[in-house]
């Protein structure tokens, strides 16, 4: 028995091909979608299908998915083994599940597992972004420190006593805090090459930006509240913004901008040997994947900083 849990807000464009894709699983299975305080259709919709309708007024991802934990939770169970959590914009391939349960089964030290993503519309900027998902180009199987929840599959067992963190208003820093919970009590997070799902990408620049830079507002906070800062990706992120300042003030004041040029540019180079090692031989799409990325790594780095001055100074 899986427990899927599909948190969902003003999601009328996406929440049935979500649900059909579910309902198709072929295990068996509950489906329980929180409403988390819908303006538009999606209420109505949720509510043409055979699963659990809640009414969730509490805004935010973390606190529709603790809703719906806590519904599983109130059950009391015994054959309550593995929970799912599946995002509103998402659609599962047929046999998702039995393959992540599958996963699980072969490796009892592993707590969750998910995989990658492919784009529901395509264009540049959303092919672009499946070259590199999760800082994994090649796609292998690996441990991670954090699996995103838009699709994912745990033993129920090891997250009983976790909820999401509601202080965290977007859909990731949630994630990443859930996620080293459980790294800090032992337990294992598999990135599997054998799972992927179809997912609404961004296909905009605009929303892109606007997705990433509110992903980087809250980024940090997982990492200090759960005491896991040897991590060279978020020292990274925290400090490329400060040390690009630093050489504009060193070029400003000895009138040698090689410094600051020098740094600017490790972005671009960085995504150009992650580019040649994606195996991306098209000129075009190459310069693509370097803009893009580069641009979604700034937004980022903007927004963990304006989220740490907004916070210092509320």
């Amino acid at each position: 028995m899986i427990y899927f849990i599909i948190p969902a807000y003003n999601s009328q464009r996406t929440i049935s091909k979500c649900i059909e894709s579910v309902l198709r699983q072929n295990i068996d299975k509950e489906i329980i979608v929180v409403d988390n305080g819908s303006t538009d259709s999606t209420g109505e919709i949720i509510k043409h299908y055979p699963v659990i309708y809640i009414y969730e007024p509490k805004k935010g991802p973390a606190a529709a998915r603790n809703r719906g934990l806590n519904e599983v939770k109130n059950k009391k169970l015994n054959e309550i083994e593995y929970v799912a959590f599946v995002d509103s914009d998402v659609i599962l391939p047929d046999g998702w599940a039995e393959q992540a349960l599958k996963i699980l089964k072969e490796n009892p030290i592993i707590a969750g597992v998910g995989g990658w993503t492919k784009s529901i519309e395509r264009n540049l900027i959303s092919e672009t972004l499946e070259y590199l998902l999760y800082g994994n180009i090649k796609r292998e199987s690996k441990y991670v420190k954090s699996l995103p929840t838009l699709a994912v599959l745990y033993r129920y067992r090891y997250i009983e006593d976790i909820y999401f963190n509601e202080l965290f208003p977007n859909a990731a820093a949630e994630d990443i805090d859930f996620n080293l919970k459980l790294i800090k009590k032992g337990y294992k997070l598999l990135f599997s090459e054998n799972l992927y799902v179809y997912h609404d990408h961004p296909v905009g620049l605009f929303a892109l930006i606007k997705k990433w830079f509110n992903y980087g507002r809250y980024y940090p906070l997982p990492y200090f509240l759960n005491k896991q800062l040897k991590d060279l990706s978020l020292w990274g992120r925290m400090l490329y913004l400060p040390l690009v300042l630093v050489c504009l003030i060193f070029g400003l004041c000895t009138g040698n901008f090689i410094p600051l040029i020098s740094f600017i540019s490790i972005l671009p180079i960085l995504y150009l040997i992650l580019g040649i090692r994606a195996k991306i031989k098209n000129f075009f799409k190459l310069i693509v994947f370097i803009f893009v990325h580069s641009l979604k790594q700034l937004a980022q780095v903007s927004g963990i900083w304006i989220g740490i001055i907004v916070r210092t100074i509320k």
